[in-house]
């Protein structure tokens, strides 16, 4: 048995904020539609695994559904690789048995050398049966300071060393390290050994997790389980460990830099003195200067080597030496300033438009085969306006077939709900009128994504 399985539970702080919490690196587009899940997907398709398995966050279900996955692990909160490819070993083991060959791959890569991955994978793979854990080591470039590196000795891993100075990078490129892609491969029964002997307290912790199981989908509450990677867990601690040296194009796009250099070859369009622009926007004086914006008209004069993002309600400006700290930027933190900002949801999105005392205005997509909760609410009136689509909407006792330009009305304390079984995402207008306007005002009597 031979199974591919998805790690795609980032939070995406490095490339905020194109990506956040509730719209992580996986799931972001890169080319008309294309999102490195949906190009993850594609790949490990033409492997002809037995099974594909997808792990990831509770939050981000909407995100990782398709017809090409068979088994789903949704995480109630994450707590690194470690556990995710442990609880992951356990439950394929008991499903299809101790010499399942897992190939764990993270879905916020972009690899274009396909032919070369499905190469390296497939050796990977038989090694794997042969009791050994092989990783994907990538041929460096250049001297990365946000990657980690593997050491080797002609295949067999001596040990890792995590995100070096530029120096140190040279240095380790010289010996002949390689990148870490964070790609494993190995079967259920050598993993299950090796953190049995390496990490005991951490298996002793994985056989009190909770778990629900819903057809093929999987809920998992980790609890107290140590916030820690499988590096740092088994794989720099095992000798079982061998590396394939790798040169197919990739790239983690781990930071602004990586994520535009894609872009170069979509819709990023180059200017003179290195400037760079997607969107609306021009520059003047200035040199080496990168911009994007999906909204607004961007001017930029007698400035250099700075990256300015501007995304819906947010700007980001950054020198490009200080990619690597985008990071620190703590979203919990700034969650409030951002309530302009567009919010992901399982069944779509919204955003608000305008607010004012006693009144809100959002703009609302709710996705194919997407439903708002069947709810209610104590203290506002609502109006709807249905601008693209022809969506059914519950008020009360009565089912609607709507129509594009229909406006409804719907008084505080009936419920109501709004079903898109279109092929097209559907469209709308909601303004909120009362004295309470916040979230806390729902009332769901029925939700198709198990939300209280």
């Amino acid at each position: 048995m031979f199974v591919v399985a998805i790690l795609a539970g980032g939070k995406g702080t490095r490339l905020w904020p194109f990506s956040n919490s509730y719209h992580p690196k996986p799931f972001i587009e890169v080319d008309n539609g294309i999102t490195l899940y949906s190009e993850t997907l594609e790949r490990i398709k033409s492997l002809n695994p037995d099974k594909i398995v997808c792990i990831s966050n509770e939050k981000y279900k909407n995100f990782t559904k398709s017809s090409l996955v068979d088994e789903y692990i949704f995480e109630k909160d994450g707590k690194n690789t470690a556990a995710a490819i442990l609880f992951a070993s356990t439950i394929l083991e008991r499903k299809f048995g101790a010499d399942t060959v897992v190939l764990f791959v993270p879905a916020d890569h972009w690899i274009k050398d396909k032919k070369e991955f499905n190469r390296t994978a497939l050796e990977a793979a038989n090694l794997a049966k042969k009791g050994n854990i092989i990783t994907l080591g990538i041929k460096p470039k250049y001297p990365e300071n946000g990657f980690g590196y593997i050491i080797h000795n002609n295949g067999k891993v001596s040990r890792f060393e995590e995100k070096p100075t530029v120096k140190r990078a040279e240095e380790l490129i010289n010996s002949g390290a390689l990148w870490n892609s964070g790609i494993f491969c190995m079967s259920c029964k050598t993993i299950n050994e090796e953190a049995s002997k390496h990490c005991f307290e951490l298996v002793q912790k994985k056989d009190h997790i909770q778990i629900e199981i819903r057809s093929n989908e999987i809920y998992v509450d980790y609890k107290d389980f140590p916030d820690i990677s499988i590096d740092k867990a088994i794989m720099e601690k095992s000798e079982r460990l061998l590396v394939i040296p790798a040169d197919m194009g990739w790239d983690d796009i781990g930071s602004l830099t990586s994520f535009f250099n894609l872009k170069k070859t979509k819709n990023l369009i180059s200017q003179e003195n290195g400037n760079e622009i997607e969107g609306k926007g021009i520059t003047i004086d200035c040199e080496n200067l990168s911009i994007s914006t999906n909204k607004n008209f961007i001017a930029a004069i007698g400035i250099s080597d700075q990256f300015i993002v501007s995304k819906d309600n947010t700007i980001l400006i950054v020198n490009k030496k200080n990619i690597q700290d985008v990071k620190k930027i703590k979203q919990e933190e700034i969650a409030d300033m951002l309530e302009f900002e567009k919010v992901y949801r399982p069944w779509g999105t919204y955003q608000i438009i305008e607010k004012g005392p006693n009144f809100l205005v959002k703009r609302i997509e709710v996705h194919p085969g997407g439903a708002l909760s069947l709810q209610l609410h104590n203290h506002r009136d609502e109006h709807w306006i249905i601008t693209k689509g022809s969506p059914l909407v519950v008020i009360g006792d009565k089912t609607i077939e709507t129509k594009e330009n229909q406006q409804l009305f719907i008084p505080k304390k009936i419920k109501h709900r709004m079903i898109n079984k279109t092929n097209e995402t559907v469209t709308f207008i909601e303004v909120q009128f009362g004295n309470v306007l916040e979230e806390s005002d729902i009332v769901r009597l029925e939700d198709n994504y198990g939300r209280n």
